[in-house]
């Protein structure tokens, strides 16, 4: 008897002591204990009039920001909510609003992440994912032209399918085909959250080929932005809570995709990564949360907010992995828990899922923390 409470006490004390490892673990990863040292050595000016700019594509000839805009907290609660595409005219000073026309009826249009796409011949198309509801999901793409008016989307068509699960980034092409991310691997509520805390690999990559939508990979921790290189033969997904960059090598003439070898394929970056943009030298500008419960904690609280971290990856250098740097840290007092960073030259436009604004910062000749 005597041996056995011995034996249950150490299994006891086992089980307290894994327990413990692995809530401090967790609480390691999300960024509880992570101290922040706030640096950019540019100036923003905040822009008002778009709510819940998750996402933000640049149309870079025609200095138009196309910015996915809705009451994205409401979203995620699952309560009703309208969203709209919105634009930027870059060139003007200061930049402003602008009204975007469109074509098309949009059944419950709540837009998640964009793509825009430039055809040889200057036709341009937009890609929006779109919450309909909790449970259905779709991606609304659409044809782009101009006027003196503004800008005018017509859809063109949106797709669904069980595939998109829960669909967070697009990644487009001129021909209307595309590559998303799900961010779980599960619809139910609870089934996400066992899926965050446990970082369960269960996201996946789908791909429409201009007729079906199917998994191309999956075993992905919380795969969130996603984005194809300048010449399309790269795909790069950001695995959110992985903290990692994931590099598909594509193959432009059939579509397929493998994942890199090495180096050249999984790229350690330490922080939950959210969305990408890939400037015209092939930079990827990616924003993140390096205190991701403080991200978390915006959700049901918009009294709260969370560090704002921008880093500048460049993916094919001589060094393994490519170098990482970070260009904008802030606690969140300029803008909260920004979700996307898109780089303009001298200039950097930051927009946040949680603020009724965005950020447009001028950036220093030194722009990060490396030296140049």
């Amino acid at each position: 008897m005597k041996r056995v409470l011995i034996w249950g006490a150490a299994a006891l004390g086992l089980a307290l002591l894994a327990t413990s490892v692995f809530i401090v673990r967790t609480l390691t990863d999300m960024g509880a204990f992570t101290t922040l040292k706030p640096h950019f050595g540019g100036t923003c000016a905040a822009i008002a009039g778009v709510e819940g700019a998750e996402d933000v594509v640049v149309d870079r000839e025609r200095n138009i920001a196309f910015l996915s805009s809705v009451d994205f907290r409401a979203v995620l609660q699952g309560r009703e909510a309208n969203g709209r595409i919105a634009a930027l005219d870059l060139a003007a000073t200061p930049p402003r609003v602008l009204a975007v026309g469109v074509d098309g009826a949009l059944d419950r249009f709540r837009p998640h992440g964009l793509s825009l796409a430039v055809a040889p011949d200057g036709a341009r198309v937009l890609f929006a994912v779109s919450h309909r509801s909790p449970t259905e999901h779709a991606v609304e793409i659409f044809d782009v032209a101009y006027s003196d008016e503004g800008p005018r989307l017509s859809l063109r068509r949106s797709v669904t399918g069980p595939a998109l699960v829960s669909p967070n980034d697009v990644a487009g092409l001129p021909d209307g085909t595309f590559y998303a991310t799900n961010d779980h691997g599960t619809q139910a509520p609870l089934g996400q959250r066992l899926e965050e805390v446990f970082r369960k690999p269960r996201s996946t990559l789908v791909r429409f080929d201009g007729s079906s939508l199917f998994t191309v990979a999956d075993g992905l921790v919380f795969a969130n932005g996603i984005a194809l290189s300048n010449d399309a033969t790269r795909l790069y997904v950001a695995e959110m809570l992985g903290h990692r960059l994931r590099i598909y090598v594509r193959d432009p003439a059939t579509g397929d995709i493998r994942q890199g070898e090495g180096t050249q394929g999984l790229v350690w970056i330490g922080t939950a990564a959210d969305n990408i943009d890939v400037d015209p030298e092939g930079a990827l500008w990616v924003a993140a949360h390096p205190k991701f419960l403080d991200l978390a904690g915006l959700v049901g609280d918009p009294r709260k907010s969370a560090p704002s971290q921008i880093l500048e990856i460049a993916p094919n250098t001589d060094k393994p992995g490519g170098t990482i740097d970070e260009i904008y840290l802030s606690k969140g007092e300029e803008l909260s828990a920004a979700t996307v960073a898109v780089h303009l030259r001298d200039r950097m436009l930051l927009g946040s899922a949680f603020e009724p604004k965005v950020l447009l910062c001028e950036l220093p000749e030194k722009r990060g923390m490396l030296d140049r």
